[in-house]
């Protein structure tokens, strides 16, 4: 929307807490945004709501989505961060074949020579790091009108790069405990969403999400089969 009174408004993505996203009481193309992304999201239709609005900045949707992803993902593991200890998980693993180290920085490429190898912590400072990188406002611009950084996008594949790990130790390493908890479809579907996200927009590499690989191919071939009815 075209803000006619000429001042600068505070977008959308910049309003939240650590638990959930804000809602903001003015009306702003970020918060429109985000009702229409809601919108989708209500009447079932996952597909649709990753796309795009018409019309709309993809800057800006990426950076409202990402701050949703970003939310959702640290409910999701608060759900499991109990069980997920030293004892429970001495090592940041997504099953067998695959352990995440952990890199500090905030730069697109990585220059730490020796990352740490930590255990259950790593989510926290996972969690941590997006946030710094999402509360950066050279990287998220809170007004406006205030330009966004020449690789933007590239920001935001590097937090979701990490944001799917977040999936990924879940389902590889606590997939009893949420089926303990009641709330697989639930994790089913939050999942399904980032997976729809980052596959429409090209935010991962396919071995990047090489991990839940099966998980992957049976969602994706559930909505090809529901896309048919």
């Amino acid at each position: 929307m075209t803000n006619h009174s000429g001042l600068k408004k505070r977008r959308f993505f910049q309003a939240r807490t650590f638990k959930k996203v804000k809602r903001v009481n003015i009306t702003t193309n970020r918060y429109n945004l985000h009702e229409y992304a809601e919108g989708t999201l209500g009447v079932g239709n996952i597909e649709q709501s990753v796309k795009l609005p018409e019309g709309e900045n993809i800057n800006d949707w990426l950076a409202m989505n990402t701050i949703e992803f970003q939310n959702t993902a640290k409910l999701l593991f608060q759900l499991v961060q109990e069980r997920c200890t030293t004892e429970t998980c001495p090592k940041m693993t997504a099953g067998p074949r695959y352990e995440y180290y952990w890199k500090e920085g905030k730069k697109l490429v990585q220059t730490t020579h020796n990352p740490q190898k930590i255990s259950n912590d790593y989510m926290n400072r996972l969690l941590l790091w997006v946030d710094e990188l999402t509360e950066d406002p050279k990287i998220f611009p809170p007004m406006e009108n205030d330009p966004f950084p020449k690789h933007f996008k590239k920001y935001v594949a590097v937090i979701f790069k990490r944001l799917f790990r977040v999936y990924a130790h879940i389902f590889t390493c606590h997939f009893r405990d949420i089926q303990d908890m009641g709330t697989e479809p639930h994790f089913n579907s939050c999942y399904k969403h980032f997976l729809l996200f980052v596959l429409h927009f090209k935010l991962l590499k396919k071995s990047d999400l090489e991990p839940l690989k099966v998980l992957n191919e049976k969602l994706l071939k559930n909505t090809k089969t529901q896309k048919k009815k």
